[in-house]
């Protein structure tokens, strides 16, 4: 074959791959997300072209109520959503069609943490103490992981329920002995004078992680868009790392709340790790040589177990799907 040949085959090869991507479903792909961080890359490849380049068509909705976005999910409203790695398990139904991590989005080196009293020098010392924190987050888990390793539970503190924003105003008046939070609260509460930071999630890579959450049947359906928009989000990643200011510019205008200000977006990012395509290979690893997910994946079920919120036996592999980076 003549290259003349060989450079017209491969362009209708790629036009015919992407047409049958858009073809597959005249529907764009439908993401709920909540405003963080590591979503933020996703407007990136909206706003610079990426999705458009790899012919798939995304929708990103904001949606700040976890049941109102899982419910969204199992009954169509959207195709996936962005959170937290530890919401899979959490959502699993028994009648339901399995909810799976596909893509990892990002973990947490440092936006995550707990900020205590200075009389509370320890995690074992939160016994007895009052703890703030959202029931049914990813702030939770993150507690359940940290009071289990020093022999604790949940029994041993007093929880007080409350969103990320109110369990920091009670920590700032000091009603509360500790806050389980994040950025850009966790930043905000370090300044405060009668407390410290007791742990952050720089302690333990990978174990806070998000990661884009679909249905297993949705995935199946639609998998050359997903492996499309997967392509796109590691494109945007590297275009952040490429392009800081200019990127963090764009995130922060498009996720807006309290990440508006693009230089509190640039700080908070600083906090995280975005996955690309080669890390999350190695996160996901092989069903056969399972990666470090599978462990995350694990802490997650056994918390949530513990709690009564997953009733169920489940294992990691009923909610990790493979094969959204295949070659």
């Amino acid at each position: 074959m003549g290259i003349k040949s060989l450079i017209v085959s491969t362009v209708a090869a790629i036009w015919i791959s992407t047409a049958l991507v858009g073809a597959a479903h005249a529907e764009p792909l439908r993401i709920f997300y909540f405003i963080w961080v590591g979503y933020g890359p996703l407007f990136v490849a909206q706003e610079k072209g990426f999705f458009a380049k790899e012919g798939v068509q995304v929708e990103l909705i904001n949606n700040e109520v976890h049941a109102a976005a899982f419910g969204g999910l199992f009954s169509g409203q959207v195709d996936a959503v962005a959170g937290a790695l530890p919401d899979a398990p959490q959502a699993f139904q028994p009648d339901e069609e399995p909810l799976v991590c596909v893509l990892a989005l990002d973990d947490s080196r440092g936006s995550d943490g707990v900020l205590a009293s200075k009389s509370i020098r320890s995690v074992t010392d939160l016994k007895g103490q009052s703890v703030a924190f959202l029931k049914d987050s990813l702030q939770q888990f993150y507690l359940n992981v940290l009071l289990k390793e020093v022999g604790l539970s949940e029994a041993d503190i007093e929880a007080v329920d409350l969103s990320a924003e109110d369990a920091m105003q009670v920590f700032l008046l000091q009603e509360v002995d500790a806050v389980v939070t994040q950025d850009p609260f966790l930043t905000q509460g370090r300044e405060a004078e009668h407390g410290h930071l007791l742990a952050d999630s720089s302690e333990r890579p990978g174990l806070i992680a998000d990661c884009l959450i679909t249905r297993r049947d949705v995935f199946n359906e639609r998998k050359p868009e997903f492996q499309a928009l997967a392509q796109a989000w590691s494109a945007a990643v590297d275009y952040v790392e490429a392009h800081p200011g200019e990127a963090s510019e764009i995130m922060a205008r498009h996720l807006g709340g309290g990440l508006e200000d693009p230089a509190v977006f640039a700080e908070s990012l600083g906090g995280i790790r975005l996955y690309d395509a080669e890390m999350n290979r190695e996160y996901f690893g092989t069903p056969e040589q399972p990666g470090p997910i599978y462990r995350t994946m694990q802490h997650a079920i056994d918390v949530w177990t513990e709690l009564g919120v997953v009733k169920a036996q489940i294992t990691p592999a009923d909610v990790i799907a493979h094969g959204i980076y295949d070659e």
